[in-house]
């Protein structure tokens, strides 16, 4: 195979949410180089939070971007300085009310890996309980839900849950803890 190398790099532009990267690389065999670009936003977490009674916690919100409003797990951007672990249980009491004591890493996973120099981190936390507290103060436009996990099959066969990054959180919760569809476990 090929080898390339990366022989510069730049950020191209600037924006709140992302920066748009450069990057030259070359190909060691023939010595050409090719200018790829890349979107760089902020590292991200998603929380798939089960309640003692085998309910998953999810939230339905507008999203612009595809015009339309989504169920999703709880998710957000990972801070400047903030542990990703911090971010996920900040992210699940401040989109949900919820805390759990048995929040697990499940990975780090590259969301697109032609186009985004960013990473997704789940986690599963297990025996999330809502705090009826003043802590709390439900987010405009988001909506806290609650389903039993045994119909997340369905949500996903539906398109009802559609974000691939929580179809991944998913899949790597049923590939590395056992996690399954099922109350009970």
């Amino acid at each position: 195979m090929n080898s390339k190398k990366i022989v510069h790099r730049f950020i191209e532009h600037k924006t709140p949410w992302f920066n748009v990267v450069a990057k030259d690389v070359v190909s060691e065999s023939s010595s050409e180089t090719n200018r790829y670009y890349m979107i760089q936003p902020a590292d991200y977490v998603v929380v798939l939070a089960e309640t003692p009674d085998h309910r998953v916690v999810f939230v339905r919100q507008y999203r612009p971007a595809v015009e339309d409003y989504t169920l999703e797990l709880p998710s957000g951007h990972v801070n400047p300085g903030e542990e990703p672990l911090a971010t996920a249980t900040r992210e699940l009491m401040e989109e949900t009310g919820y805390r759990s004591e048995r929040v697990e890493f499940l990975g780090a996973l590259a969301p697109d890996t032609g186009r985004l120099v960013n990473r997704l981190w789940c986690y599963v936390a297990k025996e999330a309980t809502f705090q009826n507290t003043p802590v709390w103060i439900r987010e405009n436009d988001v909506e806290p839900l609650l389903y039993p996990k045994r119909d997340l099959v369905n949500l996903m066969a539906s398109g009802q849950l559609r974000h691939a990054h929580d179809l991944a959180a998913i899949m790597l919760a049923v590939a590395k803890t056992g996690w399954n569809f099922k109350n009970g476990s």
